[in-house]
């Protein structure tokens, strides 16, 4: 296999691998036994060269089928391949992501989520650790804190929509989500305790700003730092997406509970 194929190939074995947590060393290779009962989970397929690695994807998100590779011998091909790498290989990333999008939407938007957070708390690390030793921020950390402040909103919805997604396969599709994340989001947004997190979150943020509100009501101006602002509507956002998470949450376990009673009458 020449080099840039190999690479190709290996990096769409790993995705596929971290979007399905099974391991996978090759996405593409056409030469492939299917018992005919899976077909009906398989199809359907597109009709071109990227049907193998949506038949990767598919067989190993939906979590119906069991795939066992087997290695062989693999010989320079005579001729000139079909195969354009760039058109191709857009193709086989595409296929990847729709299989990925359709059976655990939940794994992508999660990954997606912890890089923004990551990075988020990368760049919140000088901040914090000036404010920590001499009690003020840098004024030229203002943009800092506006990046960290957008990474934390959105690694925040894409977490919240990651569970909602899985909720909608499993209410959908019927595939049960069985990650311990999951669970534990589960387990967080139903809990009677759940509304203590984006209350205190609200009344943290409202603490920091009150007394510059009461200040600008007396005096018609506003003296604090603008860092208290930017503390507040990180807690505020991630109060909202909470909420919203919640309520969604709640909305789909009203349509399973409907949709159970008309299965069963």
């Amino acid at each position: 296999m020449p080099l840039i194929r190999r690479l190709g190939n290996e990096v769409f074995a790993s995705i596929l691998t971290a979007f399905s947590s099974k391991v996978v060393r090759d996405t593409a290779s056409g030469m492939r036994v299917v018992r005919r009962s899976s077909l009906p989970e398989l199809l359907p397929l597109p009709d071109g060269l990227h049907f193998t690695p949506a038949m990767s994807a598919r067989a190993l998100l939906s979590g119906g089928m069991r795939i066992v590779e087997v290695p062989m011998p693999y010989a320079e091909r005579v001729g000139e391949s079909k195969l354009k790498i760039g058109k191709d290989g857009v193709r086989f990333l595409a296929a990847i992501i729709d299989a990925a999008f359709l059976f655990r939407p939940s794994r992508p938007l999660a990954l997606l989520g912890l890089l923004s957070l990551s990075v988020a708390t990368g760049l919140m690390i000088a901040p914090v650790v000036q404010y920590l030793q001499n009690r003020s921020v840098v004024e030229w950390m203002i943009y800092r804190l506006i990046v960290s402040d957008l990474l934390i909103a959105s690694g925040v919805l894409l977490l919240c929509a990651s569970y909602l997604s899985a909720r909608v396969v499993s209410l959908t599709l019927g595939l049960a989500q069985r990650g311990r994340h999951h669970r534990l989001a589960a387990a967080f947004f139903s809990s009677k305790f759940f509304w203590l997190v984006p209350g205190g979150l609200v009344l943290v943020g409202g603490g920091l700003v009150l007394h510059s509100f009461l200040t600008l009501v007396q005096t018609g101006a506003i003296y604090a730092h603008w860092s208290r602002f930017i503390a507040m509507s990180i807690c505020c956002e991630v109060a909202l997406a909470l909420v919203v998470t919640r309520l969604m949450d709640y909305t789909l376990g009203l349509i399973a509970a409907q949709l159970k009673f008309r299965d069963s009458s």
